[in-house]
C-alpha cells in the first residue's frame, strides 16, 4: 500500500514538470521597431513591414528547448529570424525583411514550437507603392469629349483638377476595378487653345502623377493679319473655316465700314468690306468685325487699320496695259487704284490690264517713302505729284 502511494505522487510531479517545459510565451510589452507595426494575441504575434523591409525584435519566454521554422520554405528569401532554435528561459528573436520590390503584397508564418505547444509570428509586407499612368498627355477637338485615363494603381487616390479648368468634370469610372478614371471635356466656346492638367496622387505613399489635356478652339476664321486701308477707301476681306457664308453672322463696330459682299472661294466663305475714305484731316483709325459662328456664342475677330492721309501721287494713261513707274526702297508697301474701280496692294513691277477705253487716272498711296523717281514713263502718261509729301 505504502509503495502505490509513492507512485502516484511522483506521476502528479513527472506531469507537472512536463508541462513546465512546454510553456512558451510572447512576453507582452517587449515589441521592438522603428519600422514596423505589430498586435499580439495569446498564440499569435502579427507584424505589418513597409514595402521598403525593416526589423522587429521580440522576447520569449520558454519552459523547455524550442525551435522555429517557415511554413512555406519560400518565405526564406525575403524574411529571416536572428535564431531558429533555443534553450529554456528568455530569449529575444528578431524578424528581418528585405525591401519588397513587387506591386503585391506579401506574407509569411513563421511557427514556433516547445514540446505539443505552438505560436506564430505572422509577417506581412505592404506592397511597393504604384501609379503607372498608360498615357500622359491627350489632345481634343472643340467639340469636347470624354477623357478616360486609363492607370494601374494598388493605391487609394485622391484626384485634384488644375485649378481654373471647368472644362475638364469628372465623371464616374466604367470600372473602379480597372483603374478606369473617367472626365468629360467640354465644349470650347473660346477663341484659343486651353490646356490643363489631372493629378492623382496618395499623399501617405508620396506618389503622385499627372495627366496634361489641351483642347483646339473651333477655327472660325482662316488666319490672316490685320487687314490694312488706304486713306483713300479700300476694300478688305477675310475668308472663314466653312464655305457656306449663312453659317455666319458679321457684325460692325463702326459706321465707317460696311459689308459689300460675300463668296465662296476654294471651299471658303469670302466677306467684303467696304472701308470708307477718310475725310482731309483724319487720321490713322482702326475697328473691329466681329464674326459668329452659328453653333458658337463666342465671336472671332478682324482688326481692320486704315492709315491718315499718305503720300500719294496720280498719273493719267491711256494705254490698255499699265505698269507702275519704278518706285526706289526696298519696302514698296502702299496702295494702287487702277481708275477702273480696281485696287491692288502696292508691290514692285505691279501692272494691270484694262477691259474699259481710257484715259484712266491711276492714284498711289506710298507708306514711307520720301523719293519717287518716275524711271521708264510711258507713253500717255500725265503724272500730278502735288501730294508726293506728308
Amino acid at each position: 500500500m505504502r509503495k502505490t502511494r509513492f507512485s502516484l505522487v511522483a506521476l502528479t510531479v513527472l506531469m507537472t514538470l512536463s508541462a513546465c517545459g512546454h510553456k512558451i510565451e510572447f512576453v507582452d510589452g517587449s515589441f521592438r521597431s522603428y519600422q514596423a507595426e505589430s498586435s499580439l494575441s495569446v498564440e499569435t504575434l502579427s507584424i505589418v513591414f513597409p514595402a521598403s523591409g525593416g526589423s522587429a525584435s521580440i522576447d520569449l519566454d520558454a519552459g523547455g528547448v524550442w525551435s522555429a521554422a517557415f511554413e512555406d520554405d519560400r518565405a526564406a528569401d525575403w524574411c529571416s529570424l536572428s535564431s531558429y532554435q533555443g534553450k529554456r528561459g528568455k530569449a529575444t528573436v528578431t524578424v528581418s525583411v528585405k525591401g519588397n520590390p513587387d506591386y503585391d503584397e506579401r506574407s509569411a508564418s513563421i511557427v514556433i514550437t516547445s514540446g505539443d505547444l505552438k505560436r506564430t509570428i505572422a509577417v506581412t509586407q505592404q506592397a511597393t507603392p504604384a501609379l503607372i499612368i498608360g498615357q500622359a498627355y491627350y489632345q481634343f477637338e472643340p467639340e469636347g469629349a470624354t477623357l478616360s485615363v486609363k492607370l494601374a494603381s494598388n493605391l487609394d487616390l485622391d484626384i485634384v483638377i488644375q485649378p481654373g479648368c471647368d472644362w475638364i468634370v469628372p465623371a464616374e469610372s466604367k470600372s473602379v476595378t480597372e483603374r478606369v478614371h473617367t472626365f468629360k471635356v467640354t465644349r470650347n466656346e473660346s477663341r484659343s487653345e486651353r490646356k490643363g492638367w489631372i493629378v492623382f496622387k496618395n499623399e501617405q505613399q508620396k506618389e503622385a502623377d499627372t495627366v496634361h489635356v489641351a483642347q483646339a478652339f473651333h477655327p472660325i476664321l482662316v488666319p490672316c493679319e490685320i487687314l490694312k486701308a488706304a486713306s483713300l477707301g479700300w476694300t478688305v476681306s477675310f475668308e472663314t473655316a466653312s464655305p457656306t457664308p449663312d453659317d455666319y453672322r458679321i457684325v460692325l463696330a463702326d459706321r465707317w465700314i460696311s459689308q459689300s459682299g460675300q463668296e465662296t472661294v476654294d471651299g471658303r466663305s469670302r466677306f467684303l468690306i467696304e472701308v470708307q475714305p477718310q475725310d482731309s484731316q483724319g487720321g490713322r483709325r482702326s475697328t473691329m468685325v466681329f464674326v459668329y459662328d452659328k453653333d458658337y456664342a463666342c465671336p472671332d475677330t478682324v482688326r481692320i487699320l486704315q492709315y491718315e492721309k499718305l503720300p500719294s501721287f496720280s498719273f493719267t494713261t491711256t494705254a490698255d496695259n499699265v505698269t507702275l513707274p519704278e518706285i526706289e526702297g526696298d519696302d514698296q508697301a502702299g496702295f494702287v487704284f487702277w481708275g477702273d474701280g480696281e485696287q491692288e496692294l502696292l508691290s514692285p513691277g505691279i501692272s494691270h490690264t484694262y477691259t474699259s477705253s481710257g484715259p484712266h487716272v491711276v492714284s498711289v498711296e506710298i507708306l514711307s517713302k520720301k523719293r519717287v523717281p518716275f524711271n521708264h514713263l510711258e507713253n500717255g502718261m500725265t503724272i500730278n505729284i502735288r501730294d508726293l509729301r506728308r
